[in-house]
């Protein structure tokens, strides 16, 4: 990593955020301690290796920036990152097209978010404890979207229906997703960007006059993702770029007082 006064290289020795996000970079310079955070973030190049963790690995290897802007008292970040044989940086959550689009699009959200504490697989989506990772999230992504939806993993106690934090946090994922058959090992996503759904738990019963109702459940779900399916309720059901699930899930027919017995969300479509 770039030194923070000068081009001298220094050992990073911790990277980690708060429950709000903000992070912090601490590492060696000529033995002293130094801890970077805020705006002064954008002068530091983060080289890391994807792969096998040796700098041997040249191959491997990437360099990465944060670019911070502080709004409403806070900092957000984006990051842009390139090989070291490379001149031009990417932003980590824009994935240039193919060919160019036919129609102007939307702006793309480019903030990221970072999450302490907390592993997340990059297939399965599966949800682990570990105090040596901080896991970033671009904020269109299904991780920062459960923050927002207020199922963060460091919640402290249980729900009323028995589920931790974490586990609440572990069925988002896969309920943003549409990961119906994760537990079937098909880690696919049966939606699309920008799909509304409403998503609810024991707690949030009475934030919505239609969550409670039978005739719009979708799915129930735990953090191995679908435990019951109604499919005439499926979100993008007569999207033909969405394929069905193809697993074996059995109907949402048990009653409304047990829907999280056996899973802690639940997610329905909105009314026609």
């Amino acid at each position: 990593m770039d030194g923070l006064f000068d081009d001298k290289p220094v050992q990073v020795t911790q990277v980690s955020s708060s429950q709000d996000s903000q992070l912090t970079v601490q590492f060696l310079k000529g033995n002293k301690p130094k801890k970077v955070t805020g705006t002064d973030l954008e002068r530091l190049v983060l080289r890391f290796w994807l792969g096998e963790n040796s700098p041997q690995q040249s191959a491997l290897s990437h360099e990465l920036r944060i670019r911070v802007s502080h709004v409403n008292g806070r900092d957000e970040y984006r990051v842009i990152h390139r090989r070291p044989d490379q001149t031009v940086w990417s932003h980590h959550c824009l994935n240039p097209p193919a060919e160019p689009p036919p129609r102007p699009t939307p702006p793309v959200d480019l903030r990221v978010s970072f999450l302490p504490g907390w592993s997340i697989d990059a297939k399965m989506a599966f949800v682990s404890a570990d105090d040596s990772v901080v896991t970033m999230a671009c904020r269109k992504g299904a991780i920062a979207t459960c923050l927002d939806w207020k199922y963060a993993p460091w919640k402290q106690g249980a729900s009323a229906s028995g589920a931790t934090a974490a586990e609440a946090f572990g069925a988002c994922l896969q309920a943003k997703r549409a990961a119906f058959c994760i537990g079937s090992g098909d880690p696919r996503s049966f939606t699309k960007n920008g799909t509304p759904i409403v998503v609810g738990d024991r707690e949030k019963q009475a934030a919505s006059q239609n969550l409670g109702d039978p005739a719009f459940l979708e799915a129930l779900w735990n953090p191995h993702g679908a435990t019951c399916l109604n499919a005439s309720n499926r979100r993008r059901k007569d999207d033909a770029d969405v394929p069905a699930p193809d697993c074996a899930l059995p109907q949402c027919t048990s009653p409304q007082s047990e829907w999280f017995m056996k899973a802690s969300l639940s997610t329905s479509v909105l009314p026609q």
